[in-house]
């Protein structure tokens, strides 16, 4: 962009230039009150009779109630205040700029049609929005600056509402937004500040991927448009289209180059979830970064996050790749832990734990139970660090440590139960369940023990059916109370089934408590695989109505 440098004198014959022009001289003088109208700089047409229109020009829009003309006498004083010995079309633009006009005219004149035709454009010297003003003719200049006139009369209210719409944007009134920007867009279909207000808006109202459309349109016209990078990286990330998002922030980057834009372009992605996105955004960055800890900060939440999203969608492969970059920044930003919060801390402790790093996790979630002694969250952390080597022991004292804390903490009792369960103490396990349930995990606690007792069904079917009768007692009517029936009459089922069968091999001489311990595991077992509906449980179901009778018989016959 031309700079223009003030001149402390006008030039001779840029006086004599004003002087010559001050008969034909339409509009107003700069300075001059312009009763709350926009200024609009009209320099002379190029090509044949261009002064005289352009002069007919500033008469018609001044006499307009919201727009005044600038003289002609003012543009040439302005170009010798700036050194600017003849305007083009980039220099025009820059001058009105300087002026404070609204609009600034282009154009150019030719002899044909009904006389003269002219080509016109008409530019918003904020919005860069350009009225075009195509083949327009009349018999004379003055016919020929009134078609004009008309044409840009008529485009004002697509101007006019192109303003509104982004007006209602940034009041996040999405729908008016939307409806002014499309008026806009049928007046002036190329308006950048329309289709930006318009993208705006189906962004504002989630409508992601016409958002990313109109984005995409704006930039085909001005490639450099910030906000619209910005915003076409927001709707991509928004509509699952991460890669594409990143090329956004990349382009807007190369507008922008540094590391306070990367971190707000980061720091724009993570805000709308995009965590991966915001993570490529600053690795660029890093080594520019190394010595700012605001920076590292940022990158262990970010690369923390998008590690903790990954792992939730069942990622575990981005998961591991990702979750290193935030140890590394952890310790770039927190020099020994120094600084870091509770849930900082706890944080590196879960990608510990998830990395199988055990004794790294184990030793900063001791420190922390020190640091941060009354915080259940940092005991519970520790608790799990210590499960995961099997120290059952060390595990349970620290939940009991957490149920002390805070009686209510969410998966306490569960992890305790399961703890105990590991540690051979059945009975506080069991009683830890019951306790789990009666908070908002009973189908946890359900599952967690539908899942423990058949996967010891075959090798104890005691300790199985113990723990499913307490999943049966929890269990809510449904498929899953079903499903529990099913396991639990079969763990019944097989404690029976040898007793009876020793029971029928020696009928002649059968052993009357084995009977009847076998009578009363079948009759236990019936209704649970009857009403389990399994279709595994019929051949079982047989075998039971086969055997009870006889038990009841052997038991019958006495001696």
């Amino acid at each position: 962009m031309r700079r223009f440098v003030p001149r402390a004198l006008l030039t001779t014959a840029a006086m004599m230039s004003a002087v010559a022009c001050a008969s034909a001289n339409a509009g107003i003088e700069l300075g001059e009150d312009t009763g709350g109208r926009f200024l609009v700089m009209v320099p002379a047409l190029e090509g044949p009779s261009g002064p005289a229109v352009a002069n007919e020009l500033r008469a018609l829009i001044t006499a307009t109630p919201t727009h005044a003309a600038i003289a002609d006498a003012s543009i040439q004083a302005q170009m010798a205040e700036y050194g600017v010995q003849a305007l083009d079309p980039i220099t025009a633009r820059q001058l009105a700029q300087q002026v404070r006009a609204q609009f600034v005219s282009w154009g150019t004149v030719t002899e044909g049609g009904a006389g003269l035709q002219a080509d016109v454009t008409i530019t918003d010297t904020g919005t860069g929005d350009q009225i075009q003003i195509d083949d327009v003719s009349g018999a004379t200049p003055t016919a020929l600056a009134q078609e004009i006139f008309t044409r840009f009369q008529s485009s004002l209210e697509g101007v006019r509402l192109a303003a509104e719409c982004n007006v209602q944007a940034t009041a996040q009134s999405w729908s008016a937004a939307l409806t002014a920007c499309d008026q806009a867009l049928a007046i002036i279909p190329a308006s950048n500040a329309a289709m930006f207000g318009r993208a705006t808006a189906l962004r504002g109202l989630e409508r992601h991927e016409e958002a990313l459309e109109t984005y995409e349109r704006l930039l085909a016209a001005d490639p450099a448009h910030q906000d619209a990078l910005l915003g076409a990286g927001i709707s991509a990330s928004a509509a699952g289209e991460s890669e594409d998002a990143a090329g956004f922030y990349n382009r807007y980057l190369e507008v922008n180059p540094g590391l306070p834009a990367r971190t707000q372009v980061a720091a724009t992605a993570a805000q709308n979830e995009d965590f991966l996105t915001a993570l490529r955004v600053l690795e660029p960055g890093i080594t520019e970064g190394q010595g700012n800890v605001e920076f590292q900060r940022l990158l262990f939440n970010v690369a923390y996050a998008a590690g903790a999203t990954a792992m939730a969608e069942g990622d575990s492969a981005t998961a591991r790749q990702v979750f290193p970059r935030a140890l590394t920044a952890f310790g770039a930003a927190f020099p020994n832990g120094e600084g870091a919060d509770a849930t900082v801390t706890r944080q590196v402790i879960g990608i510990y734990n998830m990395m199988g790093q055990s004794a790294q996790a184990i030793q900063l979630a001791q420190r922390a139970t020190t640091q941060y002694a009354s915080d259940a969250a940092v005991w519970f952390d520790y608790a799990t660090a210590l499960s995961s080597v099997n120290r059952w022991a060390d595990a349970i004292a620290a939940y009991d440590r957490v149920i002390q804390i805070n009686p209510d903490f969410e998966g306490a009792y569960l992890r305790r139960a399961q703890a105990n369960l590991s540690a051979g103490q059945r009975q506080q396990a069991l009683n830890d369940f019951r306790q789990a349930a009666q908070g908002a995990g009973r189908a946890t606690v359900v599952g967690t023990l539908l899942s423990q007792g058949a996967g010891v069904l075959q090798s104890n079917p005691v300790e199985a059916a113990e723990t499913l009768a307490l999943a049966y007692e929890l269990a809510e009517p449904g498929a899953t109370r079903n499903n529990v029936a099913f396991y639990r009459g079969y763990a019944l089922y097989a404690q029976a089934d040898p007793l009876a069968r020793a029971v029928a091999a020696n009928s002649s001489n059968p052993n009357r408590a084995q009977a009847q311990q076998a009578l009363n595991l079948f009759q236990q077992a019936l209704p649970l695989l009857q009403e389990s509906g399994n279709d595994q449980a019929g051949a079982l179901i047989s075998t039971v109505q086969q055997f009870i009778p006889f038990l009841e018989a052997v038991l019958a016959r006495g001696g």
